[in-house]
């Protein structure tokens, strides 16, 4: 009996584990995922957080070192204007209602960071 609940247990903890890989939440029974258009503004998305912290690092190490970052300024610079450019191309194409709302909330940040580095 004990070996057959370890089994069980086992198992629903692949499946919970293989659904988060796969769909990005914990459930037991995957919902369908993310749309294509919602999987293409998460993308945007996760490259502007990393723009973001890119631009924070280099920030953190001109105060505290005093270094010159200007070249790592400069890169989170050349990607945030990257991400504009894909943002605003997959905006004009977006039909998702949920992908909209998310594109246009990303790019407010977007242009809240781009204001900051000027």
């Amino acid at each position: 009996m004990k070996k057959l609940v370890i089994v069980v247990v086992l198992a629903v903890g692949a499946l919970v584990a293989y659904n988060f890989a796969t769909t990005g939440s914990f459930a037991l029974i995957p919902r369908g995922g993310l749309s294509a258009e919602d999987r293409e503004v998460r993308d945007i998305r996760e490259r502007f957080e990393r723009a973001q912290q890119q631009f924070g690092q280099a920030h953190r190490a001109a105060a505290i070192g005093g270094l010159d970052t200007t070249g790592d300024v400069e890169a989170a610079r050349a990607s945030l204007q990257r991400i504009e450019t894909d943002l605003a191309a997959l905006r004009k194409r977006l039909t998702s209602p949920s992908a909209i709302r998310d594109a246009e909330d990303l790019s407010q940040e977007v242009a809240e960071l781009s204001r900051q580095l000027r």
